[in-house]
């Protein structure tokens, strides 16, 4: 693809589309740095606090001024997917107060659950997004994988392994079917785009 290409495709617009999910891949970069090094552990809550409100600023800009369709026509940005991003951050910031208390007896692994816990609204916002099958493939697994180790990640306990193995087994034999019904839609119309679809 020829640099033309590419920044017809990452125009302005489309970089603002994306913003919250940029803002939250720093947030996790953030995270993986406290849990890396011992000085910066205290600094984690602020590090996921101001990931949670810039993703949540983002997401309110966008549904004062929605884009539209971005990214080749692959990703919607509008005032309901906004709205969606909205709830997901909010469910997500409440989700990690509660679950800070819950997780004191695994509190060396407190920086996997945290990044875990900011990777499941990326996934559920490029669905929520997601004009293209693909991308809504890699928005389901992005949401899924996380949550099959956040399942089992009470690591002492047979019941968390146990329901972690079952999260998993289910995941995939549903991620199975999906990919099937994609490549037989696919083979049918010759696009996995669900713009083209509707037409």
């Amino acid at each position: 693809m020829s640099p033309e290409e590419l920044r017809a495709i990452f125009d302005p617009q489309s970089v603002r589309a994306v913003q919250p999910l940029l803002i939250l891949a720093l947030g996790l970069l953030g995270v993986l740095a406290t849990g890396v090094f011992a000085p910066l552990r205290r600094a984690r809550p602020v590090v996921i606090g101001l990931a949670l409100l810039g993703a949540l600023v983002s997401e309110r800009g966008l549904f004062l001024d929605p884009p539209g369709l971005v990214l080749d026509g692959t990703l919607l940005a509008d005032r309901t997917t906004a709205v969606w991003g909205l709830i997901f951050l909010s469910s997500t910031a409440l989700a990690w107060l509660f679950s800070v208390g819950y997780y004191r007896e695994d509190r060396p692994f407190l920086a996997e659950h945290d990044f875990l816990m900011l990777t499941t609204p990326v996934g559920m916002m490029l669905m929520a997004g997601a004009q293209d099958l693909i991308v809504f493939f890699v928005g389901l697994e992005t949401l899924s994988l996380p949550l099959y180790a956040l399942a089992a990640f009470r690591r002492q306990r047979a019941r968390s392994i146990e329901a972690g193995v079952k999260y998993f087994l289910l995941g995939a034999f549903a991620t199975a079917i999906f990919l099937y019904g994609a490549a037989l839609i696919y083979a049918d119309t010759g696009t996995v785009s669900l713009v083209d679809l509707r037409r």
